[in-house]
């Protein structure tokens, strides 16, 4: 799947070419809704950091050395950083398939630019449009 865009100005014909990614999940996804208050009043929630649950701690149940990938695995379950409680952090399902904008390769009468170059065209083009002088 692509994303074509295609400018013609004073420059000539800008193509921009941006290959779409599927990044369709087989399993459920964290919800970014989820907030959660344990049986000892801790607050739980999801968040956009790097750390998607700043108040739970990943703790290891067991592990397990697996013969297809020949490399050691861990088992386990998040729980609250205060009081230890187990805790399931809220998850969701995308139905289909959703797909993300990769790297765009870009080119100017057919020849290949920089994106930053291509930025710089359409702003000009712009600002033509805006501003002609």
């Amino acid at each position: 799947m692509n994303a074509d865009a295609v400018y013609r100005g004073g420059f000539g014909e800008l193509r921009i070419e941006t290959d779409m990614i599927d990044v369709t999940s087989i399993g459920p996804e964290p919800d970014p809704d989820w907030d959660y208050t344990d049986h000892h009043e801790h607050r739980h929630f999801h968040s956009d950091t790097e750390d998607p649950y700043p108040t739970l701690k990943w703790v290891i149940d067991y592990r397990y050395w697996c013969e297809d990938c020949h490399d050691e695995h861990t088992e386990g379950h998040r729980a609250c950083k205060q009081c230890d409680e187990r805790i399931s952090p809220g998850t969701m399902h995308f139905p289909g398939r959703r797909y993300v904008p990769g790297l765009p390769e870009c080119y100017l009468n057919g020849e290949p630019i920089s994106p930053e170059r291509a930025r710089e065209l359409i702003v000009s083009m712009e600002a033509d449009r805006i501003d002609p002088q």
